[in-house]
């Protein structure tokens, strides 16, 4: 979990350089929404709001991935998780 909100916390503290770094950034954060434990995928999709918010469009090359991804997360058994990739989802289509 503190792996993910570093990871968050680098795309923020990047925010104008953020295209340098979003392919060091995204595969470790979309890898984590395939673990078991609830709050691992919670805290996966909280660092992907914040990198998204940052990041804007670019992410457009990660689409595909986000998207099936944060789907899957919204048929998620654990309330949280479903009601955080909804929103995820929001800020994701409100970029593109």
């Amino acid at each position: 979990m503190g792996g993910l909100i570093g990871i968050a916390s680098c795309g923020i503290g990047v925010s104008n350089d953020i295209s340098n770094y979003i392919f060091l950034l995204l595969p470790p954060v979309l890898s984590c929404f395939d673990d078991e434990d609830s709050r691992i995928r919670f805290y996966a999709c909280e660092a992907l709001y914040n990198i998204v918010k940052v990041s804007r469009g670019k992410i457009l090359e990660f689409m595909n991935e986000i998207f099936s991804s944060l789907c899957e997360l919204y048929a998620d058994v654990d309330v949280e998780v479903k009601e955080i990739s909804y929103i995820t989802l929001q800020v994701v289509s409100l970029t593109v």
